[in-house]
């Protein structure tokens, strides 16, 4: 900011001079009234330059007050006084960095997961067992071996705001889809496809459609040991990651408390095996009878 300095000249005039003769007064009070009104002059421009810098250095202060320290300048003055800081997000960005061909921001997560297991007994699938049978005579009872089916990847964006609403979708996959009929190919799980959802959500109102868990079942046991197919899924666990539309809209009540309506249509899906190349309806779609 530069500093400015008006410095006032005070000029003093004299109406007479002793000594000289009229017409001499008249010319210095000519001359004098010509220098007075140009100091006049010079002191109004002065005038106006001096409110110009006032205005322009009250701008400037209103800037100053709205401006907000940006976050790389945070992030530099946190390296210049620890440098391990400065590596940590370098590293954080290596680790977070995913390009999009679009400006919307892109997350990308998953889990790796390796499960080894022993089996005592007659199940209905070794790694991820959810019925077990009576022993058989005659039949071995019992197994062992280690799998990464239950490995997760997700991917998530966040897109354009529509008609005053936040859009965003997500997506998650595993591996737990089958085993290929080849050598080795029980350690090979096929890609299957678990959640898909498009979420459209403004203050007070969400809609979702995609695939997901029935909305009006949404909780399930949580455990490492059966993340391609939740715990209790034969023990009434309406669990099953099914198409679906759904509406919710909310309504505060106060600070803490809100009341929340939802509804929906799902797919009528059964338990059939599906078969391997075309969709074939299920007995449920067949009724047509909609949930």
């Amino acid at each position: 900011m530069r500093a400015v300095s008006v410095v006032t000249v005070l000029v003093v005039c004299l109406a007479s001079i002793p000594g000289r003769g009229q017409d001499a007064n008249a010319l210095d009070i000519t001359r004098l009234s010509r220098e007075l009104d140009e100091t006049r002059r010079q002191l109004a421009e002065s005038q106006k330059q001096v409110q110009q810098l006032r205005q322009d250095v009250d701008e400037l202060r209103q800037q100053l007050r709205g401006l907000q320290l940006p976050a790389e300048a945070t992030t530099v003055a946190a390296a210049d006084q620890d440098p391990s800081f400065l590596a940590a997000k370098i590293a954080e960005l290596h680790q977070d960095k995913v390009e999009s061909t679009s400006k919307y921001p892109v997350r990308v997560s998953g889990l790796v997961l390796f499960n080894s297991y022993v089996n005592r007994g007659s199940v209905s699938a070794a790694d991820v067992p959810v019925l077990a049978f009576p022993r058989s005579p005659g039949i071995p009872n019992g197994s062992i071996g280690a799998t990464v089916s239950q490995t997760l990847l997700g991917i998530s964006v966040k897109g354009p705001v529509v008609l005053g609403a936040r859009t965003s979708a997500d997506a998650s996959i595993d591996f737990s889809g089958g085993n290929p009929p080849v050598s080795y190919g029980v350690t090979a799980g096929l890609i299957r496809l678990r959640t898909a959802n498009a979420h459209i959500d403004w203050s007070n109102t969400s809609l979702k459609i995609g695939q997901d868990a029935p909305f009006f079942s949404p909780l399930s046991p949580t455990s490492y040991a059966t993340v391609a197919e939740p715990s209790f899924s034969w023990a009434g666990n309406l669990w099953v990651w099914t198409p679906q539309v759904e509406v919710e809209h909310r309504i505060a009540l106060n600070t803490d408390s809100s009341l929340t309506f939802q509804g929906g249509l799902l797919d009528p899906l059964t338990e059939e095996s599906a078969s391997f190349q075309f969709r074939s309806p299920t007995a449920g779609e067949l009724s047509r009878v909609r949930q």
